[in-house]
């Protein structure tokens, strides 16, 4: 759902994985015929899942790992710098295919496919021309807004960076329609370990500017759609070839119009709401906040989008089944308590040894990212448990609550980035954020229940037993502070806090138990269908 942010590292990678992962083991159908493109048994599907999650996940814990490393070679000023470029680049990003990317599955033949990759393409190319003046003519009065004189040298990148942007998506569709799911996770992996390596190098041979950064990533960006043009150009040139005409792009042109239609203002909507932080902290404050900003909340996503998605996965495989059987509700019930019970004793830890955290790992310059962290960990904690319930929007077509729901986040952003900034403080901006967040992400999440038939008074009452159960193990670390514990021994005790935690959860816990098991299980053999998480 479009509330749900992508998952960072690499959005082509992370967007195929979603895609696999909440089709409810169907193919794509032709929706004039009706006709499948092929059926998928249950283990096959599985498997596909397997090889995208698990390049997601490798891509990501290659970015946690090195992220310490980068944090000391970049300064916060150099991390702003890149995270406005990328958050211009992902926006416009957003449009460049005008979504019919997401159509290339759809068609029965790999005719019709291809010539919606070739419209694709054909909007790449437009868009991105579209973007150059808007780069070369808006640069000053553009800079000036946003008190981003540093970002001046590199803004001629961003027309490059929406153009392969949009190539990947394309290619990542056709790709995935081919099945080719080794391919887009190996492409995904690629992304991640060349900006890595390219900005660790850079950083220990000096060259410490934002710049540098930006160039890395648009790096891997060209690494990893060169990779995957060339191996579907082996693949599949004559289809690509031969199948493409005028005729037939006019065809699919008219005939998906629903994507741009009713996709695109939902996509730009979200894209938006996600990017303000980087662009008001900017603006009212400096390029150095908005890195401290930016490390907190890349770090605070990564490991949070992955579980998320892969719940998402469990409960949407059985949420349409369960609509039939009139079990939708228990079913929403108790994924939200399990959700509940296994995200909210992290962001806890993260709301108070945050800042001891950043401080010990990234250094003694990055402790005000912690600080962010902190206060950001409210609202992630509530972005967390309603990102996987929001596949039931679909379910119950609900989509236009979906668009409402993005507007409202929208807003609320803007007044609370707004606010913080005319009082001078980029501590009462994201507290103002954080907080407003959780609140429409609590009443967007009570409203997915009570659409799928549980009552307003279960989440309430879930979250207050849960946070009475936590108390024990935040008086253990809040004590610790208290008493002056050094920081490296508040997050030894974290960790021991946590281990216990999580292994007495498991133990007296069956829903999470399972869910647990169905995350990190082995997809069944082909033609045998796994069996299901009660």
């Amino acid at each position: 759902m479009s509330l749900r942010p992508e998952v960072i590292g690499n959005g082509a990678l992370a967007r195929a994985a979603e895609a696999a992962a909440t089709s409810v083991d169907s193919v794509p159908t032709d929706q004039a015929s009706g006709s499948a493109t092929g059926a998928r048994p249950k283990g096959r599907f599985a498997a596909d899942v397997l090889k995208l999650t698990s390049g997601t996940v490798f891509a990501q814990v290659v970015s946690i790992l090195a992220a310490p490393f980068i944090a000391r070679l970049f300064s916060p000023q150099a991390f702003g710098i890149a995270a406005l470029f990328t958050s211009i680049s992902g926006i416009l990003a957003i449009v460049v295919c005008l979504r019919y990317d997401r159509s290339i599955i759809v068609p029965a033949q790999d005719e019709a496919g291809v010539n919606l990759v070739a419209v694709s393409l054909l909007f790449v190319v437009v868009i991105t021309g579209l973007s150059l003046p808007l780069v070369i003519f808006g640069q000053t009065l553009f800079l000036h807004q946003l008190n981003a004189p540093g970002l001046a040298p590199y803004l001629w990148l961003v027309p490059v960076s929406v153009f392969f942007l949009g190539l990947l998506a394309a290619l990542n569709s056709w790709n995935t329609r081919k099945r080719h799911f080794t391919l887009i996770t190996v492409a995904g992996v690629l992304s991640s370990a060349s900006y890595v390596a390219f900005a660790i190098i850079a950083g220990f041979k000096g060259h410490n500017s934002g710049g540098y950064l930006i160039i890395g990533a648009l790096f891997g960006t060209v690494l990893s759609a060169v990779a995957l043009m060339v191996q579907t150009w082996r693949e599949c040139w004559p289809t690509l070839l031969k199948g493409v005409n005028w005729e037939s792009m006019l065809q699919g042109l008219r005939r998906y119009s629903r994507f741009p239609k009713y996709g695109l203002g939902a996509a730009v909507l979200n894209t938006v709401s996600w990017e303000l932080p980087n662009f008001f902290l900017s603006a009212f404050f400096s390029t150095a906040v908005v890195g401290q900003y930016a490390l907190g909340n890349r770090l605070i996503r990564i490991p949070m989008s992955f579980i998320g998605l892969n719940i998402s996965r469990v409960f949407s495989q059985r949420a349409a089944e369960a609509k039939h059987e009139g079990t939708l509700a228990p079913l929403a019930q108790n994924t939200f308590e399990s959700l509940v019970i296994m995200g909210m004793f992290p962001f806890l830890l993260l709301a108070l040894v945050s800042q001891d955290l950043f401080g010990l790992i990234f250094g003694q310059r990055w402790q005000e990212a912690g600080v962010y962290t902190a206060i950001l960990s409210v609202w992630a904690f509530f972005w967390f448990i309603s990102g996987p319930l929001s596949s039931a929007l679909d379910i119950l077509d609900e989509q236009a609550f979906d668009l409402r729901a993005n507007a409202w986040i929208l807003a609320s952003r803007l007044g609370s980035l707004a606010a913080g900034g005319y009082l001078g403080s980029a501590r009462i901006a994201l507290g103002l954020f954080s907080v407003s967040g959780a609140l429409v992400y609590g009443y967007y999440c009570v409203t997915i229940l009570r659409k799928c038939g549980v009552p307003a008074s279960a989440p309430l009452r879930i979250l207050s037993l849960q946070i009475l159960k936590l108390v024990p193990f935040a008086a253990v670390i809040v004590l610790a502070k208290v008493l002056g514990a050094p920081a490296i021994a508040i997050l030894a005790l974290a960790m021991i806090v946590s281990v216990i935690y999580y292994l007495r959860l498991v133990k007296t816990n069956s829903e999470v138990r399972q869910m647990v098991y169905s995350l990190v299980r082995k997809p069944a053999a082909p033609g045998v269908a796994p069996e299901m998480v009660n």
